[in-house]
This record gives C-alpha cells, sequence and structure tokens, in this order.
C-alpha cells in the first residue's frame, strides 16, 4: 500500500524517531563521488533501508517549513558532489553567512547573503548558467557536470529590485529576470549537465511559482502546514498518491523527507518515499568540504596545461575583444568559439587557475570577472621576468 514500507505515507510514527546513523561521508572519509553513475547517501526509510539518490540531469526541489533541515539535507548532497573531482558547484545562499561558507574554494561561485545584491549576484550566476549552457551545445561533445544550486530561492522569488531597463529580477511575469533564467535551465540544462537545484521554504505560489516547481525532476518536501503546500512541493498525483508531508511533526521530525520524482529506487506502487536524512554538522561538513578541496586541487594540478607554444594569456586578452571586464563564462566561451582544439576542454576552473598563476585572477564584482589591466600588467611582468632571465640578469618588481 501507498502508506507503508518506505512510501510517502507516515503510517509509522516510531520509525520516525528511531535514530539514523552518520552519513558514509563522516564514515568514509575517503569517499570518492561519481555524479555521472554514482548515487549520492542520503538516509534511511522508515523500515531502516539505505536509501541513496542519483543525482544526474535531475533538476531538484527541496520545500518545507523553516528551521526542519532543509539546508542540511541539501548541503549533504552538494558535499558528495564535491567529492567528486570531474563536477563543477555554482551555489548561491541567499539566507545569510551560514551554512553553505565551507563550500569556498570548492564552489566555483558562491554568493553568500540575503540582500537584493545577493538576489542579482545570484540572478546573474543562473544567467551565467544558461550562457554556459548555450556555449555547450554550440561546441558539442560531453561536458563536466555543472550544479547550480540556490538555497532559500524564495528570497530571489520575492525580490522587488529591478534592472537598469526596468526588467524586475523577482516576481512571475514573463520579464522575470530570476524565473526566466529558472525556467532555461530547466527546459534545456539536463541535455548538456547543467543542473539546477533550489530549497525554498513554507511553499506558496507567490515565494514558488508553478512554472519553477513543475519543472524538476526529484521534490523533496520536509513538513509543510497544510495539503496544499504538500500539493505544491510534490505535485498533485504524488499527494493524491498517499505522499503526506504535512503529517510530519514540525520540529520532531527534522531532516525527515518525502521524497518523489525520479532518482530513488521505488517500488512500483509507491509514489514517494519517507527518507530520514543523515544529519551533518556545520563543523563536521566543513572537515569534508576541506577533504574534497584537497582532492579537487590535487586533480586540477595534474589537468592544468603544461608548457605549450600557445600563449594563453594573448589568447585571453583577445577573447576580451578590448573590453575592460568580461565575465569568465564568456571568456571561455569566445576562447572556444576562438580555438576549439586547444580551449574546448577548458573549464572555469582551468581558466580562473591559469590566470590565478599569472597573478590577475578574475575578481568578483557582482559575477567573477577577467580584467583587461590586470591581465594586461601580468603579460608585461610575464615578459619582461623572461626577458631577465635570458638575459641572465636580476628580476626587479
Amino acid at each position: 500500500p501507498p502508506g507503508g514500507g518506505g512510501g510517502g505515507g507516515i503510517s509509522d510514527r516510531g520509525a520516525l524517531d528511531r535514530p539514523v546513523g552518520p552519513s558514509p561521508l563522516v564514515t568514509d572519509p575517503d569517499t570518492v563521488a561519481d555524479t555521472r553513475v554514482g548515487r549520492a547517501p542520503w538516509g534511511v526509510d522508515v523500515t531502516g533501508r539505505d536509501r541513496a539518490i542519483s543525482l544526474h540531469q535531475r533538476h531538484m526541489l527541496i520545500t518545507g517549513l523553516s528551521d526542519n533541515g532543509k539546508t542540511a539535507a541539501m548541503r549533504a548532497l552538494a558535499l558528495w558532489v564535491a567529492r567528486d573531482p570531474g563536477a563543477d558547484l555554482w551555489i548561491a545562499d541567499l539566507k545569510g553567512p551560514a551554512g553553505w561558507a565551507m563550500f569556498d574554494g570548492i564552489a566555483d561561485r558562491l554568493v553568500i547573503g540575503p540582500t537584493d545584491e545577493h538576489v542579482i549576484a545570484a540572478t546573474e550566476m543562473l544567467e551565467d548558467a544558461v550562457v554556459e549552457m548555450q556555449r555547450r551545445f554550440q561546441v558539442g561533445g560531453s561536458h563536466r557536470p555543472l550544479f547550480v544550486v540556490v538555497d532559500e530561492a524564495q528570497v530571489a522569488y520575492m525580490c522587488p529590485a529591478k534592472d537598469p531597463a526596468k526588467r524586475p529580477f523577482g516576481g512571475q511575469s514573463n520579464d522575470a529576470r530570476y524565473l526566466g533564467a529558472v525556467r532555461k535551465i530547466h527546459n534545456q540544462g539536463r541535455a548538456v549537465d547543467v543542473t539546477l537545484w533550489e530549497a525554498t521554504q513554507d511553499p506558496t505560489n507567490q515565494n514558488l511559482p508553478v512554472l519553477s516547481r513543475e519543472g524538476n525532476h526529484v521534490r523533496a518536501s520536509l513538513v509543510v502546514g497544510t495539503e496544499a503546500q504538500a500539493k505544491m512541493a510534490l505535485g498533485e498525483a504524488a499527494v493524491a498518491g498517499g505522499a503526506a508531508p504535512q503529517e510530519l511533526r514540525r520540529g520532531l521530525d527534522k531532516g525527515a523527507l518525502v521524497v518523489a520524482g525520479s532518482g530513488l529506487e521505488m517500488e512500483p506502487w509507491e509514489v514517494a518515499v519517507t527518507v530520514r536524512t543523515h544529519y551533518i554538522d556545520d563543523a563536521t561538513a566543513t572537515q569534508i568540504a576541506k577533504r574534497a578541496l584537497i582532492a579537487r586541487q590535487k586533480a586540477q594540478q595534474a589537468s592544468t596545461p603544461t608548457a605549450d607554444p600557445v600563449d594563453d594569456l594573448a589568447a585571453i586578452l583577445a577573447a576580451l575583444r578590448g573590453e575592460e571586464r568580461v565575465r569568465t563564462t564568456a571568456v571561455l566561451a569566445r576562447l572556444v568559439a576562438d580555438r576549439p582544439d586547444r580551449y574546448r576542454p577548458w573549464t572555469a576552473a582551468t581558466l580562473t587557475a591559469v590566470l590565478t598563476a599569472a597573478g590577475a585572477p578574475p575578481r568578483k564584482r557582482s559575477t567573477m570577472k577577467v580584467s583587461r589591466t590586470d591581465l594586461l600588467a601580468a603579460i608585461v611582468a610575464r615578459d619582461a621576468h623572461q626577458t631577465g632571465a635570458m638575459a641572465g640578469g636580476p628580476i626587479r618588481g
């Protein structure tokens, strides 16, 4: 029956009170993830069975009332992704300083804060993901999985700010920039390994538009207040089939998610599964993130381009097209267009590594941008160093 076993109905209250063991990310610190074919450990169902989820090309929505484990549930999956050096993360946390800070250095893009300025940066991050998506369609082939994560997405949907052209960042209108970027990623991102995750609290039609929530392959809900909210979170079909996050107990069933959609293995009669997620506290999450960062740095060092007759800095300068500051994603797209044989394998992390080694790292001005002034200075310094080295004389700053 839909309410039994690991289903979405809450039929065994006692099962929800049993302790959940630690995450394999904690018990096995050397965990290596493969986001294409692997499954992320997430928790156990009400029968005590381990539950892991496939994240490959699956847009995801997690929602529920505040302070019931939403961030922790999504962060646990992102920590697993971080253990895959072949996958990229872009993260916007619109809640504030806590929750995602340990991803600094792992995420190529990291926005943390609740203000309109942070929403604008998060929107531009999603729009850059759309640019990256379009670049991938143009060049073809396979690509590194890119996971774009927005926590407290309701802050973006409710943002009143407008750009200089009077286009709103938030809202549900046809010209709403945040929703427009979400829809484009939902519609086409899966085909080129660009995946969007959103977490939002206390769903309503205003802070979680139907056009957004219906585009997800995985829909998960912590406790919500009403059956109407359960339908917003999981869809009417799942609730009609017995999924009932409104039956979870606020404050008592923290971390318990009713999950519908694809990704989790389900019995033929199941429309949803109740997963009691592994809880990873902030300190432990920071330790896991540090290990992931070290593994990523080693992998990056192994893949950083070696000496080559191509002058990469000159190529990057040419890709700026005379502009003073250009987004890293746009620079990367231009490099691929200029010389696909050389730059198609590059990622944003590769470009950043080359520029950082030259002393001209991209700088954050709402989004990560390459500075023409910094790059010219780096080229001059490099050429002076090479000339001095060939002459055998001292190199002076």
